[in-house]
């Protein structure tokens, strides 16, 4: 909910990615490429390391694993096919998260 929407913003830059695994250093630079300045503004990113939590979080589907690891942790999606659905459901414009202005940019 609200206007940032650090979950949705997640999810979708991590199916911009052709990595299946991602850090949180990661998530946070795709996060920025797929948002630009509007993501960033001044934060230290703690939304999105709570975001990344209630991903992984079965009452939010448990979309995202987490898997410790030497050096910190790896979030690969919970289920292979989950980065494909949520593509096919972006394509088909069934998400709110991505809003397109008249040109179609993201």
């Amino acid at each position: 909910s609200g206007v940032s929407r650090p979950r949705t913003r997640v999810l979708h830059s991590l199916i911009e990615s052709s990595d299946r695994e991602f850090r949180f250093a990661e998530v946070v630079n795709l996060v920025k490429q797929s948002f630009g300045k509007e993501a960033s503004g001044d934060s230290d990113y703690t939304y999105l390391n709570i975001a990344m939590g209630q991903l992984c979080k079965s009452e939010y589907g448990g979309l995202l694993r987490r898997r410790q690891v030497r050096g910190g942790s790896l979030y690969p999606f919970g289920n292979p096919l989950a980065r494909s659905y949520i593509r096919m459901l972006e394509q088909s414009g069934r998400v709110p998260w991505v809003t397109t202005d008249a040109a179609g940019r993201k």
